[in-house]
């Protein structure tokens, strides 16, 4: 199997020793020592095991919004998301991608300036997959884009915005059908999590050191997998989820410029906090 160096070629020398770092968020979290497979600890198969139960984990939370929601059936006009409920699913991707990311150790030792750069994007592409696989697995219509809690985005024939309309589109278009054509499962989620916080150029020149063996294994793990569910395709598998890392990278900027645009989605109906990051 190759190295896929091609796709990282960024040094990953580094300093190893943690650095004292205050947490992002106000909220005290754990985290397993699990992710360096190249040095004693656990294979990158224990890893992923470990990232699928902290995914399941925070996908139950989740669901426990829907009891403090009173949500009529998807569709209904007073299911749709507002600017309140779009706060808050950024605030809950937000958190849950800093507490991904402490999982890894090469984002543990990033000073706290260096993990907002890093949450800027990160957490956002990390808030697409899990609303992306959320919606491929409970909307009844095509048209909607659901939210953590429950409330949804309605592509709508006659919206009186036609850039959030556009947008939502977009992100049903390029991630939740295609995470549903392709049944993408709670591993492929999870690999992807993984490979887009260590794959990637964050603002400010921000860094993860020393993943190339990690993200490796993470590769050849996600083709193991792919075999096993496809053997007579695995490899063409493995590429059509590797693909999905564009895709989502994209949908990410158009959140983004979303953010500029008076609407649903602009930068001021985000708490301070949150305008922090985004606009680190």
């Amino acid at each position: 199997m190759p190295q896929f160096s091609a796709i990282q070629q960024r040094d990953r020398l580094g300093p190893r020793n943690p650095k004292p770092i205050l947490p992002i968020f106000s909220e005290s979290e754990t985290w397993v020592d699990v992710s360096n497979p190249t040095s004693g600890s656990p294979s990158a198969n224990h890893f992923l095991n470990h990232l699928i139960h902290l995914q399941q984990n925070q996908r139950s939370r989740h669901k426990k919004l829907h009891k403090n929601y009173s949500n009529p059936p998807i569709g209904d006009k007073k299911n749709h998301a507002t600017p309140a409920d779009i706060n808050l699913t950024v605030k809950l991707g937000m958190k849950d991608a800093d507490e991904w990311g402490k999982q890894f150790e090469a984002y543990r030792v990033l000073n706290q300036k260096e993990k907002k750069s890093v949450l800027s994007e990160y957490g956002i592409l990390f808030l697409l997959i899990d609303l992306g696989f959320k919606t491929s697995q409970e909307a009844d219509d095509e048209g909607h884009w659901l939210l953590q809690n429950g409330k949804t985005l309605e592509v709508a024939v006659s919206s009186k915005n036609p850039s959030v309309n556009h947008f939502v589109s977009e992100l049903i278009n390029t991630i939740s059908i295609p995470f549903q054509t392709l049944k993408i499962d709670d591993f492929e989620c999870a690999v992807l999590k993984a490979l887009l916080l260590l794959n990637c150029s964050f603002p400010n020149c921000v860094v993860l050191k020393n993943v190339m063996e990690l993200q490796n294994s993470l590769f050849l793990q996600l083709m193991e997998h792919s075999t096993k569910k496809f053997p007579t395709r695995g490899p063409e598998r493995f590429g059509e989820v590797v693909l999905l890392m564009s895709s989502i990278r994209n949908a990410m900027k158009s959140f983004y410029n979303q953010t500029r645009v008076p609407g649903l989605f602009y930068h001021t109906s985000f708490e301070p906090f949150l305008r922090n990051i985004l606009l680190s």
